[in-house]
């Protein structure tokens, strides 16, 4: 399953608008279609670029989760 299969399966479940997750996708893709793709999932919080480092992953929970930091 790609992440674009996942999110299709995700908004399907039916205790979704419950859960209190914030997903957000993390891609190789720099592709501008990608991103609007994914500005359509009304789910999606943030496009982010990999890789994945430390700063990056502080600026998602400060933008986020800024009570837990």
């Amino acid at each position: 399953m790609n992440g674009w299969e996942f999110l299709e399966a995700y908004k399907e479940l039916p205790l979704m608008k419950e859960n209190k997750a914030v997903l957000q996708m993390l891609t190789t893709s720099s592709n501008p279609d990608d991103m609007d793709k994914a500005t359509n999932y009304p789910d999606v919080k943030d496009y982010l670029i990999k890789p994945m480092m430390g700063d990056l992953l502080v600026e998602i929970l400060e933008k986020h989760f800024p009570e837990h930091i």
